[in-house]
């Protein structure tokens, strides 16, 4: 394929070669100069100026954009958990035993947290539901009924204990 070398001096101090296919359109290498122009006018800010050589310097390295800017790597996008779940989190996690929603429901109205919603135990089981199927805590039925009540319990607690083990109550 046959390459063409175009001149383009856009002030005094920038000049630019610019190698392109020699069927190249017309209006892609138009653009190419438009681009070139507004990095020229851009070039005129000092602080632009100061900050190039790290950007290129970057670029050349592999560094990726995120790291650039900022230095530490993007959270991940979307809703942070509320109080009342990382709350009720905490009473599950350090809970010695298995817990149903009834008993992070009590735990969390005697630290005095607000849960809202007409019954306040479907509330706390669904979130309890919300941490389980996200794999933070574990999960599973106290009895072989549909209507049993579920436990929940840390994954750590669920870890030591086997799965046909029940841990200690009161």
């Amino acid at each position: 394929m046959a390459y063409g070398i175009y001149h383009l001096t856009l002030s005094a101090r920038w000049t630019y070669l610019l190698i392109v296919p020699s069927k190249t359109a017309k209006s892609i290498i138009q653009a190419q100069i438009r681009e070139l122009q507004q990095l020229d006018k851009l070039l005129d800010s000092p602080y632009i100026a100061a900050i190039l050589p790290k950007l290129l310097e970057a670029r050349l390295h592999g560094t990726a954009k995120s790291q650039q800017s900022s230095g530490t790597p993007k959270k991940k996008s979307g809703r942070q958990p509320g109080p009342l779940v990382k709350k009720a989190l905490d009473i599950v996690i350090n809970s010695m035993t298995e817990v149903t929603a009834k008993d992070v429901l009590f735990k969390l109205l005697a630290d005095g947290v607000a849960v809202p919603g007409k019954d306040k135990a479907v509330t706390v089981s669904k979130i309890l539901r919300k941490l389980a199927q996200a794999g933070k805590i574990s999960s599973r039925p106290s009895g072989p009924s549909k209507k049993a009540a579920i436990l929940y319990q840390s994954n750590a607690l669920a870890a030591s204990f086997p799965a046909g083990e029940k841990t200690v109550t009161h």
